[in-house]
């Protein structure tokens, strides 16, 4: 297996990690941009905490303590983990809807998609849950419900291609691999987020095929299998040609400005795949919070006129958590301004 520092030396080889963006960006990716080129200012740094930072993170698991914790996690980590179980005040509440994602996840059919991939046997975990045989946190909850759903409602297919807009490190692709080890996992992000995954995904499947791309590289991807693609924000349109069975956006369109949501929603790469799974906010910016500088709103996401809704509900996970945040000139705990939704919208006429 590589090591991170190898892999991060090819990285940049190929792909200029200091983010060169022409869209216009939101204010959240423009923070977390700037964030990630400082961290990236110190590489030892970086390379130990390329998956859990101050700007990203597997966000909230109960805190636990076990062999397996103190083996994975190291003294340092283990005795702070020791001290948040200790002093740990809102302990009740953030328990309880952990646990409810939990018996979401057991009634979806995913433990036993969780029990194929315990979070805390990959690469750079710093937080997880064990519980009936698994091992899980927050983000990890999310990436087996997502993948439950794609593989319950057969969107994806061995031997196909799956696009990815907005991966961070690659979780939900070492999800769906383990199902579809013959398929082709294609991921658009920012530089530093490809890196993420770049890392975590080669660490996991040194086997596979590993390519980055860049303006400089005409590839055929005809008989392509048993690959990761990475393609950074700016070189979306390499992939105008490419057929997908399967294109996913978890979160981020609902946070883009509307005009770079419609360079991916109304592209070729849309309108041309079969089927699209979507988990985004109902209102971006509600007028009493406005969360994001986007009027993107759920009416935007029928723009297709090639596909038709399949499925609509409310996406499910995290869905009972109030976290603790700042409104009004007050911090209190609170839900968020607006529930997500869950969208498959699939082309009928696909072949």
């Amino acid at each position: 297996m590589p090591s991170l520092q190898k892999l991060y030396n090819q990285f940049k080889l190929e792909i200029n990690i200091k983010d060169n963006i022409t869209q216009a960006l939101d204010k959240k990716h423009l923070k977390i941009i700037n964030d990630a080129h400082n961290q990236l200012g110190n590489i030892d740094s970086f390379l130990k905490n390329f998956r859990d930072w101050h700007g990203q993170s597997d966000f909230f698991s109960p805190p636990q303590i076990s062999l397996d914790h103190l083996r994975i996690l190291g003294l340092k980590n283990f005795l702070k983990l020791v001290i948040k179980k200790i002093l740990f005040f809102r302990s009740r509440a953030s328990k309880r809807a952990f646990m409810d994602d939990l018996k979401i996840l057991e009634i979806s059919n995913a433990f036993k998609i969780l029990k194929k991939n315990p979070v805390h046997l990959t690469p750079g975990c710093t937080s997880f849950f064990k519980f009936k045989g698994i091992s899980t946190n927050n983000r990890w909850n999310r990436y087996a419900y997502i993948s439950s759903k794609i593989i319950n409602n057969q969107l994806m297919h061995n031997h196909k291609n799956h696009l990815d807009i907005g991966c961070y490190y690659g979780g939900l692709q070492s999800f769906l691999k383990k199902d579809f080890p013959e398929s082709n996992f294609f991921m658009v992000d920012f530089s530093h987020q490809l890196l993420r995954s770049y890392l975590f995904l080669n660490q996991l499947f040194p086997e596979s095929i590993h390519i980055l791309m860049n303006k400089n590289k005409n590839l055929s991807f005809k008989n392509l299998k048993n690959a990761f693609v990475y393609v950074p924000v700016n070189e979306f349109n390499l992939l105008k040609n490419v057929n997908f069975e399967l294109i996913t956006n978890i979160f981020s369109f609902g946070e883009m400005k509307k005009s770079s949501f419609l360079d991916y929603f109304l592209s070729n790469c849309f309108s041309n795949c079969k089927n699209i799974y979507l988990a985004n906010r109902f209102i971006s910016a509600p007028f009493f919070e406005k969360t994001y500088d986007s009027d993107i709103t759920v009416v935007d996401y029928l723009r297709l006129k090639s596909h038709k809704i399949k499925y609509l509900d409310i996406f499910p996970v995290g869905h009972y958590h109030v976290p603790n945040r700042l409104l009004f000139d007050t911090r209190e705990d609170r839900p968020i301004s607006s529930p997500y939704f869950e969208m498959i919208l699939q082309n009928e006429s696909w072949r």
